[in-house]
């Protein structure tokens, strides 16, 4: 079978030019049998390889990028922790967390202020209930008094 020497299309015996890439096909017919086909094969494998290559370098930089935000507020949270101002470093773990699911620092010292919040709330709870308790003392002390 006769294939046309440049794009690999079957040509029949007497045609003189190729019907798909329009050429002048060589007089000896044994150059028309070589098939030249693979010729534009190589790019397809080639550009798929650079397209997942990139997208690989891509994600991997993507997620350094989120990884060092997350570790940032991380460390900002945990200056807040110091600091006792609880509320802001659980708003700061907590966007560790969103920007990298997988934290699990974050997410220990999340729950840890969760925890740390509740204690405090507790302890305001207990010393608005001895102001109040303080308070009655007194005035039942001052009714005493005024009743003596």
């Amino acid at each position: 079978m006769l294939h046309c020497p440049y794009c690999g299309t079957s040509i029949k015996e007497d045609e003189s030019y190729c019907i798909k890439c329009g050429k002048k096909l060589p007089e000896d017919r044994f150059n028309r049998v070589k098939k030249k086909v693979g010729k534009q094969f190589w790019k397809l494998p080639a550009i798929v390889t650079g397209c997942v290559l990139l997208s690989i370098v891509l994600l991997y930089v993507t997620l350094e990028i989120r990884t060092a935000k997350a570790k940032d507020l991380y460390n900002k949270g945990e200056e807040k922790v110091l600091n006792a101002e609880y509320q802001e470093a659980k708003e700061l773990f907590q966007k560790a967390i969103d920007y990298k699911h997988n934290f699990n620092q974050a997410q220990h010292s999340l729950e840890f202020m969760d925890h740390a919040l509740s204690i405090r709330a507790s302890l305001e709870e207990s010393t608005q209930f001895l102001k109040e308790k303080n308070i009655r003392q007194r005035s039942i002390l001052s009714i005493i008094q005024k009743t003596r």
